[in-house]
Parts: C-alpha cells; structure tokens; sequence
C-alpha cells in the first residue's frame, strides 16, 4: 500500500470514528441517537459586540432535517448545513448579540423522524470583562444603625441661685448640686457583608493527556507486556474521581467501527485490553474525566494497529 492511499485511509478512518464517538458533551450514547455540538465559539470566550459566526457539528445515521441555535434557552436561529443528509454535517448561523452581557449558547438537532438532540451549553461574554457564572449577587451591606442617644439630664426648673441667709437661721443653707449635661454620644455599627456562597463547580475537566499507543502506533503482538492504555491525570479544582474509557475495533482498515467495551469507573490512569484486542487490527481508544463534582469532560481520541497490517 503506497503512502498515499494509506493517509487516505486514515482520513476516513477518523471520520468514522467521529460519527460514533461524537463529542461527549451532548446528544444520547456513543452508537446511535442524534448529536450536536459547538466548535466556535470556544467555552468562556469573551466577544465584543458585534455579528460573530457559530459553527457547529451534528450528526445522526439517517442525516438531520432541522439544526437550530439557541440562545439562552429560548430565541432560536436557523442554521445552514452544508450536507444535511449525511450522517456528519457541518453547520454555521451569524448570531448577533443585542447588547452586552453574558450568553448561554446551544445547538439542538432534530432528525427526519422528530428525535431530537441539544449539545452542551457555551457560555460567553459580550464585553471587556470575564465571565463570572455566579449564581448569586454578592451581598448587600447592613445599613448603620444609630441607637438613641443619652438623653441629657437636666434639672427641673431654673439653675437654682444662692439662698438668702433668713432672718432667724436655723441650719445651714445647702447649695444644690448642678448637674452636668452629658455630652450626646453617637454608636454607628460596622457594616457586615455575608460571606459569599461557593461558586458550584459545574464544568467538566480538561482532556486526558494520552501516553500510549498514541495516534497511529503500531503496537507488538504479541507483545509480553500486553496492551496498556496509558493516559495523564488532568487538573480540575474539584479533583478527579474516575475515567470513563472506550475502546472500538475495525476489521475492514476503517471503513466499520464497532464497540468492544466500555469502562465507566477507571479509577487508575491505566487500563490492561490485552485480553479485549488481538492481532492484526485496528483500533480506536478514547478516555475521558469525571470531576469529585460529577462533571463529565472532553474526551481524548487515539487510533492504533496490533502488529504489522
């Protein structure tokens, strides 16, 4: 096989291997159902405010008859699809935001049949600030309180003037005690802003970095230390509490692909399918991350022989 037709071969392969494995982030399972989702903008992007182009993807084995985009949740622009029918389709619409803000953008597929698909939200500022997500406004200060001040104390009646000495004393005169006002004192209470809730952690975790095989390796076979799916923990700030690892098996060079397991619980980085492969065939692998807060994120996608074709 020249090096043309094999990169060829690899291109189709790949497009295969989209269709089934269309972006986890939105649609129904890996084998079927319709699928959609957003490539531009990217997620947290921050636009300014004039017409921007979103381009997406949707997919569905009988083709789609309506591809929509959303915003916020209800206004819907129809999108153009360059092939409709086929059973990957890219889509584009011109969204003009109204003013600036934050934006929640979504893509929602239907197929001949009326089965529907939505992809995963976009979020994106229209502006010069970052988004913020923040699912309540920050809190109000307490508003100064004054208590009432001292009342001063006053004699009753006028300030009392020395006693004449009378004609037959009989004890001697007391002069009154003046009582002085006090000065009005006033108490103002420090202002308490309320802590401020915990922003929940609602997105996903990065992409699997792939240690092997990698794209395009040919691994032994029969290879003594078997074959190891190897991937690197990403960062999340909720940490990461398993992978959800699948692996698909070609037996015409790519032209079919069919699943062969699914492990949704990894808990490790590497996984043992010495004993799901064999000799001799292609394969597509690809692992994705779940957060301590139950977000499922991108998946990272690697194609692979087992010895020699």
């Amino acid at each position: 096989m020249n090096g043309k037709h094999y990169h060829l071969l690899l291109y189709y392969a790949t497009i295969c291997a989209l269709i089934l494995n269309a972006c986890s982030a939105g649609g129904e399972d890996a084998l079927g159902g319709v699928r959609a989702w957003i490539d531009v903008p990217r997620d947290r992007s921050v636009l300014s405010l004039k017409p921007h182009q979103v381009i997406a993807h949707a997919s569905n084995a009988a083709g789609v008859h309506l591809v929509e985009l959303l915003v916020n949740g209800s206004a819907s622009i129809p999108m153009e699809c360059d092939n409709p029918a086929n059973p990957l389709t890219t889509c584009s619409a011109v969204w003009d935001p109204p003013a600036l803000g934050e934006y929640r953008l979504e893509v929602r597929a239907t197929n001949p049949a009326g089965a529907v698909g939505i992809s995963a939200p976009v979020y994106v500022s229209i502006g010069q600030t970052a988004l913020t997500w923040e699912p309540f406004a920050d809190g109000t200060s307490t508003p100064s309180q004054t208590p009432p001040s001292t009342p001063s104390s006053t004699p009753p009646g006028k300030s009392p003037t020395p006693t004449s000495t009378p004609l037959t004393p009989t004890s001697t005169p007391t002069t009154p005690t003046l009582i002085t006002p006090s000065p009005t004192s006033t108490f103002t209470s420090t202002p308490t802003k309320p802590p401020k809730p915990p922003t929940p952690d609602t997105f996903g975790p990065p992409k699997p970095y792939v240690i092997g095989p990698k794209e395009n390796e040919i691994v032994d076979c029969p290879d003594p230390d078997g074959v190891i799916l190897q991937w690197q923990e990403p960062s999340d700030p909720s940490g990461i509490a398993s992978y959800w690892v699948e692996l698909f098996i070609s037996y015409d060079s790519g032209g079919n692909w069919n699943l062969v397991k699914s492990w949704e619980t990894i808990t490790s980085t590497q996984l043992d399918v010495d004993d799901q492969t064999d000799c001799g065939n292609m394969y597509v692998w690809k692992v994705s991350a779940r957060d301590g807060a139950g977000n499922l994120g991108a998946y990272e996608l690697s194609q692979f022989r087992t010895g020699l074709p």
